[in-house]
């Protein structure tokens, strides 16, 4: 499917919609992250052993970051096979668009929004710019997942 935005156009849209929605996921980690990570200082008790506080720091990032992927499958991924639409690009009028013009499955959207958008910013976010010069302005998680980014 040809694009029906410019590159710069496309770009700039997809770039507020990801920041609002960025507000949106962060505004859901941090809240449930301090109502789920639970008292530190209880975890350690009244030594400040360095293992134990190591041991109990780990725990939290890797709480936190388990709620990080929970959020982005339940806040992404599951708007975008129900509607096509974040928070955000419904704001900005654009939608995903799996390979038959409908809304992406949800696995299709969740691979979009975890493994492929992790690919798309490990080497310095180029998946992200790949939009500006692929001819269908797919970025590198549109690739991977099969899907393109069209106005609503």
């Amino acid at each position: 499917m040809a694009p029906d935005m410019s590159a710069g156009e496309a770009f700039g849209r997809r770039f507020a919609a990801a920041f609002i929605d960025g507000i949106i996921l962060t505004i859901l980690n941090q809240t449930l992250i301090f109502f789920t990570a639970g008292n530190m200082a209880s975890t350690l008790g009244p030594t400040l052993d360095p293992e134990r506080m190591a041991a109990a720091a780990a725990g939290a990032f890797g709480r936190a970051m388990l709620i990080r992927v929970i959020t982005a499958l339940l806040y992404s991924a599951s708007l975008l096979a129900l509607r096509g639409q974040t928070l955000g690009k419904m704001a900005l009028g654009i939608r995903v668009v799996g390979p038959d013009g409908g809304n992406p499955s949800y696995w299709r959207a969740a691979l979009r929004e975890t493994i492929g958008k992790l690919l798309s910013v490990i080497p310095v976010c180029l998946g992200y710019f790949w939009m500006l010069w692929d001819q269908q302005q797919q970025t590198w998680h549109d690739k991977i997942a099969g899907t393109t980014v069209e106005r609503s």
